[in-house]
């Protein structure tokens, strides 16, 4: 398997992108600034943060931006409780968190630049990570 590589995001528009937030994928190399994902292939994300409120339940929303409308990326669980690696819900402020997914980019994706935005919400409909990431699917 491979070492995963921390990846380069940024914030969501709205300047948000969590406390201490860190991403890697192991597919790619530390400084990787665009991913180019490709059709048919599982991913293994990880993201590391620290809560900054305490929380019950966290929500997965995955989105992808295409020319400016954005589209639901299927196939990623709801409940992120579901995918902490070290701890469970319900989250603690300030304490550090680790959320682990795997990501399928369907055959069916067309080939196109995309930028994802990830968002972890939690009980009160805040985000506690809330980034983007520019990416490319090829064949």
């Amino acid at each position: 398997m491979a070492t995963a590589g921390e990846v380069r995001m940024r914030p969501c528009k709205d300047g948000q992108i969590g406390k201490n937030v860190k991403l890697e994928v192991a597919q790619f190399p530390d400084g990787t600034t665009t991913v180019e994902l490709q059709q048919g292939v599982a991913y293994d994300f990880s993201i590391s943060f620290e809560s900054a409120s305490g929380s019950a339940t966290l929500e997965n929303k995955l989105t992808g931006i295409i020319a400016g409308i954005p589209v639901p990326w299927n196939g990623v669980a709801k409940n992120a409780c579901d995918g902490l690696a070290d701890k469970k819900c319900p989250l603690e402020a300030g304490e550090s968190y680790t959320y682990k997914n795997q990501i399928l980019v369907e055959k069916a994706f067309p080939t196109v630049a995309v930028t994802i935005r990830w968002q972890i919400i939690d009980a009160a409909s805040d985000n506690q990570v809330c980034f983007e990431l520019p990416a490319k699917i090829i064949a």
